[in-house]
């Protein structure tokens, strides 16, 4: 979904008949995304309806173009104050999530389906006026679990063979001609065919 804004909802927000696995309580305390507002920002609604932006102010503190690790030769941002201020602003606010599972207490509890909720909040001088449900939308997750457990289980079967101790002192070099081989080949004829990706997955197919 790209950059996004994150937007927690202290009014209170409005709920369907059919929550399905959700609770009210669950909805109400989610940190939600939103594309309206400003680039990557943290904002809230307060139970009075208001919207108000995290401010965090600081400055860059020069890195050591010595240092060993790129972070440190980047150097890094330093926070010196963050408050919540009142955003006087007129916007249609779409916030929105897609639920996979419930974290509770720190342990996440897999759902039986996914659930997509997107709320539409009618802001008029940083004030809710008017909130509604715009989807709330239960899918079957059962394909989409089948195909994570795939993809799971060929990374698990990946990351055990290229660390056997016989294969790390050859696959690695023999991935790399290989694939570069196959990169100059296509390059040279200026070609993006399916053969040679095919080849190329057979002789290296990690």
């Amino acid at each position: 979904m790209g950059m996004y804004d994150q937007i927690k909802c202290e009014y209170a927000l409005p709920v369907p008949e059919d929550l399905g696995e959700l609770t009210q309580e669950y909805l109400q305390n989610t940190t939600y995304q939103s594309k309206d507002l400003d680039f990557y920002g943290k904002y809230k609604i307060c139970k009075d309806g208001y919207l108000w932006r995290l401010k965090i102010e600081g400055y860059h503190e020069q890195g050591d173009p010595k240092a060993k690790s790129v972070f440190d030769r980047i150097g890094r941002f330093v926070e010196t104050q963050r408050a919540w201020i009142k955003i006087d602003k007129t916007v249609e606010l779409h916030f929105y999530e897609m639920f996979y599972h419930l974290d509770e207490d720190g342990t996440k509890i897999d759902l039986k389906n996914d659930y997509w909720v997107e709320y539409k909040a009618l802001v008029i001088r940083g004030k809710v006026e008017e909130i509604s449900i715009k989807e709330f939308k239960k899918t079957d997750n059962s394909a989409r679990k089948a195909a994570s457990a795939k993809w799971e289980n060929k990374f698990k079967k990946q990351f055990a063979f290229v660390n056997k101790w016989y294969i790390k002192f050859w696959y690695n070099p023999w991935r790399w001609m290989i694939r570069n081989f196959f990169r100059r080949f296509r390059m040279s004829i200026m070609l993006m065919d399916s053969l040679s990706h095919k080849v190329e997955k057979f002789l290296a197919p990690w």
